[in-house]
């Protein structure tokens, strides 16, 4: 790719001092490409074992996000706006967890939802892994060093214990080089400014509440330091493009997202206990990643906390800070501030106590999760210590420098093979369970303790609604009833007067109905009332006790209500307002 090495020092010479051809330097990449494939493929190989099988605890719940949002589309052929399997009726587009925006969820349409978000998961490895490779060639130049940034970073075991548990929002961590390598760049050529705002709308598109404010407060950590190292704004005007087209591109979800979330906050009232100091070895270098045993301070499952980057790239990562201080501080710096973070709010001195009151943050928890991003960072302090080694080797040995450091680069690979690797096995961990009706749509509720469990999947398979289904959203209590329970009077029914009634059509974002009444009547529909829904004529729905109402008036004809998120067609003109600066931004030289 044009704009990885902008200088002379930067750029691999050969034995006879010749400035390799763009030719070799592409034939480099291709290898390199390769090699992630292969890598990838052997560590996500135990999924494949049993393709068909399920998960446990978030997986069920990325199942019917991505099962309603497939159906919407291939079976109604709607834009998933609405989602009726969930909470009694909700928001699909403006959830922040949807991803069938991003062009990964063609995997799902093609091949299935459970086949398909197992495809995604390997798709996802190897982008992580070519981004973590393209990021070194550009701050941690050498033979060797891109490659050991990209095995820090994504074949540590951050990335499959959350896949073991199927937080899926976690997935889109997997671009946060290529966002920094694009912010690098675009402080030089400001045309790659448009690779990073469309990287960060992507991001976004992926689904998930935490990468892109987690990303963004990278980026904007990094840029400062950066601009204060190099004493001048370039970094800091790349930050601003990136951020800009960023949120323009994404528009068309941002806004229904940013309504939705003013409407139902997060809940944040609890607050989550300071991690341990002497949690933090386990957390990077302890061999036994598989282990269900928590350290003693932990209220988290051992996904929220594993880390592992291995000992030796540990040390070179502490060498990078240490003793390169003078290149590599500005990522030691933010590194060190992203550490801080993960041990959460422990008084007026701590960075959560202040960056939790920020927007945005304000509704996130959990700041353990920060040390992904802490991983990053080791990641890259270790690529620049053995790019600072490649560079100074000389003398009589350098073949022997290359040996060695090539044995490490593979070694590390292996270690992480050897204590990361069995855990893609827990990915695929249930049998899957069979579907025994069918028929029309119907509400259903299940309990407490089976909410997160297969049972809640097996509903959606079974045309079946969850009103009580787990979502981080603080959704009210409203009246929708499942079909099991007292005062279940269906789907649809009318109430204040009687008189023919017929429902004609049910879709996710449509339902018309055939009305024959005196005045008075209305339509109550068993779903959860939002003000996105109207009636095509402009009439506005009404809540009822928290569901969807239509009075009849005047009293008999057809009525076709449908959806549209709010903002919605503002978010789509923001999206190609962004497009076209980007393209604009693209094309200029």
């Amino acid at each position: 790719m044009k704009g990885f090495a902008t200088s002379r020092k930067n750029i691999p010479v050969s034995k006879k001092g010749q400035v390799p051809s763009r030719g070799q330097y592409a034939g480099g990449h291709r290898l390199a490409l390769s090699i992630f494939s292969v890598v990838a493929l052997l560590f996500w190989l135990p999924v494949a074992a049993h393709m068909d099988y399920w998960g446990s605890d978030m997986w069920h719940r990325a199942f019917m996000l991505a099962g309603a949002a497939r159906k919407t589309i291939l079976q109604y052929w709607q834009i998933p706006y609405w989602n009726p399997y969930m909470s009694g009726g909700a928001p699909l587009l403006a959830n922040p967890a949807s991803s069938f925006l991003s062009p990964t969820f063609i995997l799902v349409l093609v091949a299935g939802v459970v086949t398909g978000l197992k495809l995604r998961i390997l798709l996802a490895l190897w982008i992580g892994l070519c981004g973590g490779y393209f990021l070194g060639r550009k701050i941690a130049p050498g033979r060797f060093a891109p490659y050991l940034c990209s095995f820090v970073f994504m074949l540590g075991s951050w990335y499959p214990l959350y896949m073991s548990r199927w937080h899926d929002e976690f997935i889109p961590f997997v671009y946060l080089p290529w966002l920094l390598l694009f912010l690098c760049l675009g402080a030089e050529r400001r045309r790659w400014c448009a690779a990073g705002g469309l990287t960060l709308a992507l991001m976004f598109f992926e689904g998930g509440v935490y990468p892109v404010p987690y990303a963004v407060l990278f980026i904007v950590f990094y840029a400062i330091l950066q601009s204060i190292r190099e004493r001048n704004r370039r970094f800091l005007t790349s930050l601003l493009r990136v951020l800009i087209l960023g949120l323009l591109v994404s528009g068309i979800k941002l806004l229904p997202a940013i309504v939705l979330h003013l409407k139902y906050p997060r809940p944040t009232f609890w607050q989550e206990p300071v991690l341990p100091f002497a949690a933090i070895p386990r957390m990077l270098w302890g061999g036994d990643q598989l282990s269900e045993t928590n350290f003693k301070g932990a209220w988290l499952g051992w996904w929220e906390y594993g880390m592992y980057v291995g000992i030796l790239p540990s040390i070179l990562a502490g060498f990078g800070a240490l003793v390169l201080w003078r290149r590599s501080w500005t990522v030691g710096l933010t590194g060190l501030i992203f550490g801080s973070l993960i041990f959460g709010d422990y008084g007026i001195f701590s960075a959560w106590h202040w960056i939790h009151k920020l927007p945005v943050f304000s509704s996130l928890h959990d700041p353990v999760r920060f040390h992904i991003v802490v991983v990053f960072c080791i990641s890259i302090l270790a690529a620049e210590a053995i790019s600072y080694i490649e560079q100074k080797r000389a003398g009589p040995g350098p073949r022997i420098v290359n040996a060695v450091l090539l044995l490490f680069v593979v070694w590390t690979a292996v270690d992480f093979w050897q204590v990361c690797g069995p855990l893609y096995a827990r990915i695929s961990s249930t049998p899957p369970l069979t579907p025994n009706r069918t028929g029309t749509f119907r509400q259903a509720k299940l309990p407490k303790a089976d909410q997160q469990g297969p049972l809640s999947y097996l509903l959606f398979l079974q045309n079946e609604g969850l009103v009580n289904n787990y979502e981080p959203l603080e959704l009210p209590s409203v009246t929708v009833k499942a079909f099991d329970e007292p005062g279940y009077m269906g789907e649809a029914w009318l109430e204040g007067s009687e008189g023919e009634f017929m429902l004609r059509q049910w879709t996710p974002n449509r339902l018309c109905f055939r009305v024959k009444v005196g005045d008075g009547a209305t339509v109550l529909v068993n779903q959860r009332y939002d003000e996105g829904w109207r009636l095509l004529n402009g009439q506005e729905v009404i809540s009822v006790h928290g569901i969807l109402g239509v009075p009849i008036s005047p009293p008999g004809r057809t009525l076709c209500m449908a959806y549209l998120p709010p903002l919605f067609y503002p978010g789509c003109i923001l999206s190609i307002i962004g497009a076209f600066y980007a393209t604009l931004l693209w094309r200029r030289r």
